[in-house]
């Protein structure tokens, strides 16, 4: 954790140094440093980030209310499908999840934080695909309904 010692203004670069260093069995330090840009985002809004013939995407999401709230997803899993392992999925709300005929998750609800970000993992069936949303004119492959 971070602390600024002065206001941090949008636009603004900060780098942070970071140095880790060990005495025992042997003397080593490695170090870096992060430069970071402070925007501000005015709305809740969500985006995918993906490539074609990449196996996966990533849908980013941002919750700029100072309050949680429910956030649903629903996808068609001939399409696309939830990584299981993904923290929103495994904490979703208690029986809002969906199913088709096969057995694969077409929606479900989580939680999302006051002021928080999240980036969940889904996986496409066809990888030559780029689902990048938004562009151009295309509909997003995701459904994302936040619940106030």
């Amino acid at each position: 954790m971070v602390t600024p010692k002065t206001q941090i203004e949008q636009d603004d670069i900060i780098t942070i140094k970071i140095k880790a260093s060990t005495q025992e069995p042997y003397q080593k330090e490695i170090s870096c440093e992060i430069s970071l840009r402070i925007q501000r985002v005015l709305a809740n809004s969500y985006e995918i980030e993906d490539v074609a013939n990449r196996n996966y995407f990533i849908l980013k999401m941002i919750n700029t209310h100072d309050t949680a709230g429910n956030v649903s997803l629903q996808f068609d899993p001939n399409v696309v499908r939830i990584d299981l392992n993904d923290e929103a999925y495994i904490n979703r709300v208690e029986n809002t999840e969906e199913v088709n005929s096969d057995g694969y998750v077409e929606k479900f609800t989580f939680t999302m934080d006051k002021e928080s970000a999240q980036n969940i993992k889904f996986y496409k069936v066809d990888m030559s695909q780029d689902y990048t949303y938004p562009s151009s004119d295309e509909e997003c492959i995701i459904s994302v309904n936040a619940e106030e």
